[in-house]
């Protein structure tokens, strides 16, 4: 695994077409004409694949969705493969995402509104919003849930209801061409496109924020830096908080981009990230950061190392986008510079809390004349994430001290010397820059490298990125099959110390390197399936198997069978294999030997019998991949 790998959140600020009412706008989501006649294709389908992609550079993550097409309403047929591209995901270490994305799983079945963009990449259209969940029933019938009217809550409607409000010329549109080319980079297969966990912070402060040299084409752009000066003073300075954001000046705006030590804002969508509103509807702007892929030790936080926003276009003509009055518009940049330092949305749907929907955090702006201004859920949620180790302000009960006898001989005690808060194990090292914030180690000794000082670390000697991480070795083979069609297979068997309860296993995840490539297999929480007894634990579907289970003798038995592309990068003199699940991780590194023939090549990887290792434990049951 790459030492800096990097993770990205962001977030979007949703506008749509809308009513004025005393004293407040009400936003209201599009109908579903209008998401017919806008989307260049709709279908319904089941998701068949995912696969994550990081860029050579680390500077973005985008992520593959298979669709298999049961039904073409517009743009598709029964039976087509549909290939989308959406940004964020997972690999290794690196997470980016994009708050309001469509959330997908393999095996689910969905309603897809999809667009075409000017470079030819398919992705769902107006982000989540053209995502909607279908359900089987029992009976067999279809039923979807797509946001209500207005943002608030949801609509359900059978599919029939659905498909007697289709025009029947919409049959008739031409089929959809993505003529994208398949991503290149580092590759993760998994089965869950879903929101990152856990929060990020920045640490070293202040945080510098540059603005765009062009400015919004509309508002101008001494308007434009005018609302991001202010923006940026409303989150600096507030009780209980540490945050310090400060203006430093104007770049060439980049679009979304990790620029490290830096908070970038970018106007008019300058790479094409956003789909274009209409009828003064959709995306308004979307921000958020990028941030190391470990937790920062002594803290529960990953590190953000740099942020960015970036504005959509398409705006001057609607009436909340003002020349003269820049209150709204200061509204929206004060939102996504609170996603960049980290804060998600207050509520991302309907919500009887005033205290929550007031928020300047909420997911639909307020136009309410409030421009840079917070309100209380805001104030409270900088000051958690950016605790300045004050008193809290809710006054804490004391307890009613009981009289204690006098010392026959009282002796003097010393007097306490006062904590520095900046430096709270007091080894004279910032907690800022201390990888063991919660323990001395002046030395800052580090011997695995994987970030967590040894004070901290509860595994020294392997890299294991988290210090609440139990580690061991790990035992066993793995053999690598290719031919000539561009994926190759991978069998993994292995064995390390221990007992698990498989009930208790809610994720696993399996990192592996060799020639110079890493690859990973992530399953989300949930997906292995226990027995009753926590012995064993499984998932198995036609190109990944991943089995755990306890070994009669004593430890844990896992197995792994994956089929992609990916793999046969892997091939070469020497293979290194890390398991990690919940509270605990286990690796070895193994040596390779290749046999070829005319048809295939075999890749055996197993440690012999004078390294002293444990011998190969017998095949892991699961699914066999097949392909």
């Amino acid at each position: 695994m790459r030492s800096s790998a990097v993770r990205c959140s962001v977030s979007m600020l949703v506008a749509l077409s809308f009513a004025t009412a005393a004293h407040a706008t009400t936003w209201v989501v599009p109908e579903q004409e209008e998401m017919l006649d806008t989307a260049d294709a709709v279908v319904l389908a089941t998701v068949s694949g995912l696969r994550s992609v990081e860029a050579f550079d680390g500077s973005q993550i985008a992520t593959e969705v298979t669709l298999r097409v049961h039904e073409g309403y517009k743009g598709a047929r029964a039976g087509d493969r549909l290939v989308l591209r959406e940004y964020g995901g997972a690999v290794g270490e690196s997470r980016q995402w994009i708050f309001g994305s469509p959330e997908y799983s393999v095996g689910e079945t969905v309603l897809a509104y999809l667009k075409v963009d000017e470079t030819g990449v398919l992705r769902t259209h107006h982000l989540g919003l053209g995502k909607v969940g279908a359900r089987v029933a029992s009976n067999g019938r279809i039923w979807l849930s797509r946001v209500s009217p207005k943002g608030h809550g949801r609509r359900i409607e059978s599919l029939s209801h659905f498909l007697r409000r289709i025009p029947p010329t919409l049959r008739n549109a031409e089929p959809v061409i993505a003529n994208a080319p398949q991503l290149v980079g580092r590759a993760q297969a998994t089965t869950q496109f879903r929101l990152m966990q856990p929060a990020s912070r920045w640490f070293d402060l202040p945080v510098h924020v540059w603005g765009d040299v062009s400015g919004d084409s509309f508002i101008g752009a001494s308007g434009s830096r005018q609302s991001i000066v202010e923006a940026a003073a409303a989150w600096s300075g507030l009780a209980g908080s540490t945050m310090d954001v400060r203006y430093d000046g104007e770049r060439n705006g980049g679009g979304f981009q990790c620029v490290p030590g830096a908070l970038t804002i970018s106007f008019d969508d300058p790479r094409g990230e956003i789909d274009d509103p209409k009828s003064c509807g959709g995306v308004l702007a979307v921000g958020g950061f990028c941030a190391s892929g470990s937790v920062r030790a002594g803290t529960p936080y990953q590190t953000i190392t740099s942020g960015s926003v970036v504005f959509n276009n398409g705006w001057s003509g609607c009436g909340f986008w003002s020349k003269s009055d820049f209150r709204n518009f200061k509204e929206v940049v004060t939102h996504e510079l609170g996603h960049a330092l980290g804060l998600a949305h207050s509520a991302d749907g309907q919500t009887s809390s005033s205290f929550v929907s007031d928020a300047t955090m909420y997911w639909m702006a307020h136009f309410d004349g409030r421009g840079a201004g917070l309100r209380d859920y805001d104030h409270g949620a900088i000051a958690y994430l950016y605790d300045d180790g004050g008193p809290s302000s809710t006054p804490r009960p004391t307890a009613t001290p009981r009289p204690t006898p006098t010392p026959k001989s009282p002796e003097p005690t010393p007097t306490p010397k006062p904590a520095n808060p900046s430096d709270v194990d007091g080894d004279g090292v910032r907690n800022a820059d201390d990888n063991c914030a919660s323990a001395a180690n002046a030395d800052q000794a580090d011997r695995d490298g994987d970030g967590i000082g040894d004070a901290c670390d509860s595994c020294a000697d392997l890299p294991n990125q988290r210090a609440d991480q139990a580690c061991t070795l790990l035992s066993g083979r793995a053999t690598i099959t290719g031919s000539s069609r561009p994926e190759a297979q991978l069998v993994l068997d292995g064995s390390f110390g221990g007992v698990v309860d498989t009930r208790t296993v809610q994720t696993i995840r399996f990192e592996l390197q060799g020639n110079g490539q890493s690859y990973a297999v992530a399953l989300p929480p949930g997906a292995l399936r226990s027995n009753r007894y926590g012995s064993t634990a499984y998932y198995s579907t036609r190109t990944l198997a991943v089995s755990l289970r306890r070994a009669s003798k004593g430890g844990m038995l896992v197995g792994l069978r994956v089929v992609a592309p990916e793999v046969k990068a892997l091939i070469g003199d020497s293979l290194a294999v890390r398991v990690v699940l919940p509270s605990t991780s286990a690796a070895m590194s193994l040596p390779c030997a290749t046999r070829k023939s005319s048809s295939r090549s075999v890749t055996q990887c197993q440690a012999n019998q004078t390294t002293g290792t444990t011998p190969r434990p017998p095949t892991s049951r699961g699914g066999r991949p097949t392909r």
